[in-house]
Formats: structure tokens, sequence, C-alpha cells
């Protein structure tokens, strides 16, 4: 007789359709009304309760449509104001459809559906495209449409605009026998050199008695024409010595070069306050340099660009901006100075911060959605969301870039490329398009750009993908033991938890390698 010993060693790692021979070990063929629960083992499931019922469209469908219409939603839980809605959101576009909307609200407290208010232009792509990725962050649903990029708005390069073709020159001492020479580029492409050399501490002048007769009969009339030539001569002397102590003071340096810029460009768009000389737009002076005749210690003109923070002036135009790049250095290395005035006045004692020359501006990124007096709004920008609910959502503005250019502040992919992803981790909202994940700065999830070029803070946004993954999709995420699980077309990557993620310690990796997990 034969004996059969053994046991299993799970009861409850799920259900699996394959033959008894390829199944891990606790599988099961089939379970019924019971749930495999890792903690309790097979439990029973628990019952369903009816809540509601209600249909995707408006409008009389046969069951064929009704069924197919119902396959294009999935469900998303949706938080706002401390209530809890389930949200029924449309993967395609649901135009077809008479009175379908692409995202729907259930109230799962009163049990009833919230009629949807779609606002603007990207809310009403929905409908035609569908939802390519949500996420609830807040009081906020940030959606997502299909074959939608992400719009902008590249400002001017201001520093190079008529409107900056400002200049201040400052003289900052003065010297004996000093040359200052000021040479400007017009803006026709001429060059305009301005040359002043400051007067001599001595006088030039010598003191000749030897043509004066001298008469034996009369010897005291010699004496007293040597005496008058000498005293005129000494007269000379310190009269010269006030003149050129008093022109080598700054003020009046600058007055010179004020007369004689205005005698070499032909604009009189030009003006000496104290110790400086300004110019303004219409003057058409391009660039601007300055040699006084030393180590460049005495004078500094501050005009389209320096390559020095410390060479920037102490008084300028209220609003100029600066371009700061070292020499023999590439555009990377530059960075944007504006002057403010302290007291707002358009010329005056300023305070000089960190500012763009290129400012980027988003325009449509993704809709917003929010409920408000039982109805569930959807603005294609915060400033639609805030105009349809008159204000109430009080949704904030997409962040515009306030540092650098299109070098040192480059474009983010997220702009011209369709959104795949909408997650959050780490109090940062991360949009993925393709492989490449943006991460903004934490709590702040509409600014997408560095708060300076000088430096990497923490609090910067973060922009990165895996090595190798150039061609994959990331679509979905999840939680794993306080790791950021992402889910891509080809790879499965992971965020880890446990170390806060900094734009200088930006960590994605590939975690697997099952292709179409999503």
């Amino acid at each position: 007789m034969a004996k059969v010993t053994g046991s299993f060693e799970s009861v409850y790692r799920g259900v699996s359709e394959q033959v008894p021979q390829a199944r891990r070990s606790g599988q099961m063929a089939e379970q019924v009304n019971m749930i495999s629960d890792p903690v309790r083992g097979v439990v029973r499931r628990h019952g369903s309760q009816f809540l509601n019922a209600f249909q995707l469209s408006g409008a009389d469908l046969t069951e064929a449509q009704q069924a197919e219409l119902a396959r294009k939603y999935t469900t998303m839980p949706y938080h706002c104001n401390g209530r809890e809605y389930e949200l029924f959101y449309a993967k395609e576009g649901v135009s077809g459809y008479p009175g379908a909307v692409p995202v729907i609200a259930y109230d799962k407290l009163a049990q009833k559906i919230l009629p949807t208010v779609l606002y603007g232009g990207l809310a009403g792509l929905l409908n035609t495209a569908g939802v390519s990725s949500m996420v609830n962050i807040g009081k906020f649903v940030f959606i997502a449409a299909n074959g939608f990029a992400p719009t902008y708005h590249f400002a001017t390069n201001m520093v190079e605009t008529a409107a900056q073709r400002l200049g201040v020159l400052w003289i900052r001492n003065g010297g004996f026998s000093r040359t200052y020479t000021l040479k400007l580029t017009m803006v026709d492409g001429s060059v305009k050199t301005v040359t002043y050399t400051t007067p001599a501490a001595t006088y030039q002048g010598t003191l000749n008695t030897s043509d004066i007769p001298y008469d034996e009969a009369k010897p005291w009339l010699y004496q007293q024409a040597v005496a008058n030539r000498t005293n005129a001569y000494n007269t000379a002397v310190t009269q010269h010595i006030a003149t050129a102590t008093a022109a080598i003071a700054p003020d009046a340096i600058a007055r010179e070069m004020q007369s004689r810029i205005v005698a070499a460009i032909g604009s009189t768009q030009v003006a000496a306050d104290g110790a400086y000389v300004l110019w303004n737009q219409l003057a058409n002076v391009a660039y601007a340099s300055m040699d006084d005749g030393g180590d460049d210690s005495y004078a500094r003109v501050n005009a389209f660009s320096v390559d020095t923070v410390e060479k920037l002036v102490p008084r300028a135009y209220n609003g100029m901006l600066m371009k700061v790049a070292a020499k023999r250095s590439n555009n990377k290395d530059a960075f944007y100075m504006r002057a403010v005035t302290k007291d707002g006045s358009m010329f005056g004692e300023v305070t000089w911060k960190e500012a763009a020359a290129q400012v980027i501006q988003p325009m449509q990124v993704f809709n917003i959605g929010y409920v408000h007096n039982g109805t569930f709004y959807i603005g294609g920008t915060p400033a639609e969301l805030n105009t349809v609910t008159s204000g109430a959502a009080n949704c904030p503005l997409f962040k515009d870039s306030v540092v650098g250019d299109s070098n040192s502040q480059p474009l983010p992919q997220l702009f011209g490329r369709q959104i795949d992803y909408l997650g959050v981790f780490q109090d940062r909202l991360i949009i993925g398009t393709g492989s490449t994940l943006m991460c903004s700065r934490p709590g702040d999830y509409f600014n997408w750009f560095r708060q300076t070029v000088l430096d990497v803070l923490d609090n910067d946004p973060i922009e990165m993908y895996a090595l190798g993954s150039e061609d994959d999709t990331i679509k979905w995420d999840t939680s794993f033991d306080r790791n950021h699980v992402l889910f891509g077309r080809k790879f499965q990557y992971v965020l880890p938890g446990r170390t806060p993620l900094t734009p200088k310690n930006p960590s994605i990796q590939i975690m697997s390698a099952n292709e179409d997990a999503i």
C-alpha cells in the first residue's frame, strides 16, 4: 500500500490558469467567493452592495454602443475639500457618443453623479482625444489629454532688444594726467571713441626773467619787475593747482565725458548725474567698453555685459538688464542681473537681482479639475479654471522661468511632447513624456524652472531619465516599500524612497524588463 505525505506551503498565492505542473506552489486552479489574503490566508469574499447606476451618455444608445462606450472608461479616486469622489475617465475620445463626457465625478457620500463642465480649448480636447493620465494633488486633479503637446511662449532675448540698450558710465575716481577712453559700438556697427585726459598735477609754464633789462642807475626797477613776474608765475601755479584739482573730481570728469559723448554720437540722449553718465535706448549704443588708463578701478561702464558681477554699478536705470559673462567663456557660464531702484525712480541707487534674459512662459500644459457647488469643473489652464469657478478654485498659475537663457536654462522636454504620465512623489509633481520625468519643485507643482544658475539647490526641479530607456514610454506607477515604481512599455523603474530626491542625486533605475507590463 502506497503512503503519501506532505503539505501545501501556502494557499494564498492566487489563481493560475496554467496546467497543474506549471503552477507555483500555493496557486489554486479555482476560487469561488474567496480572496487570497497574504495576512489571513484564504478568506471569504465580502458581499457587494448596490450603490448607484447611471448612463455614461445622455443620449439613448444601443446596448452594443453602451458596452463599447463603457470599455473606454476606467476609474480613479479623487479627494477634494475633505470629500471623496470616484472619477470615471475615458482613455479614448467619446465625441462619437452624443451626450457622453470624458470625465465623470461620482460623489460617494451623496451617492450621485455630478454634472461636468469643460471650459477652454484644451478641456474640450478631452472629448475627442481622451485622457492620457491623471493625478490628484490636494483639492485639484490634473488631467493630461491624449495627443496634446504642452505649449509655451519664449520671450524675446531681452538683453539684446532695443528697450535694453541702456548704458551707465561710472567715474569712480580721478587722477592727474589720466586718460579715459570710452569705445561705443553703435547699433549700425560703427565704433565711436571718446577720449579725455585730465590736467597734469604740475604747472606746465616756466619762470623766465632773463629778458628783463637791468638799469644800474635804477636797480629797484629791475627788482620790482622780477618780483612782479615771479608773483604772476606763482599765481598761475596756484590757479592751475586749483583748476586741475577740481578737474579730476569724478563729477567734473563725468560732465566732460558727457559733452564729448554727445559730440561723438550726435545724440542728446546722454545726461550727467553726479559721477555718472547715462544714456537711454534712443542713443542707439549697442555695446561699450572703458579704459581708465590703469587697472579699471577708476571708471566702469555698464552696457549690455560685464565680465564679473563686481563691475556692476551702484546706480543705474530701473529694470536695466546686464549679462555677466567671464572673458573667454562659453555662453553656458553667463547669467543675468536686473537693476531695481530702491525708491522706484527711473534712475537711482539700485539692488542687482538675478533675472532671466529669455523667459519661458508655459501656456497650456494639462487640464485642472475641481469640484465647486456640486459641479465638477475642468479648465484647460489654471486661469480658465479660476474663471469658470468665479475664483472659487483659487488655483495657482503656471510659473515662468526667472533666471538664465536658452543655454543656462534649457527648455524642459515636457514642452512640445505629449504627456504620458502624471504622478506625485516626495511632494513633487512628476510629468512624464516618454521616458523623461520632470519633477517640479517640492510643494510648488507648477514651477519647473531653477531659482538660480549659479548653484544647484535641493528644492530645484529635476529632469531625468534612466540610461538605455530613451525609446520607452512610462504610463503608470505604484508605491512599494516607500519606493515609487514606474511602469513603462518596455521597462519598470524605481525611484528610491528612503533618500530625498534632489537635483544633486537624481536616481531613477531600471528595475526589470517585462515588456507591456502596464
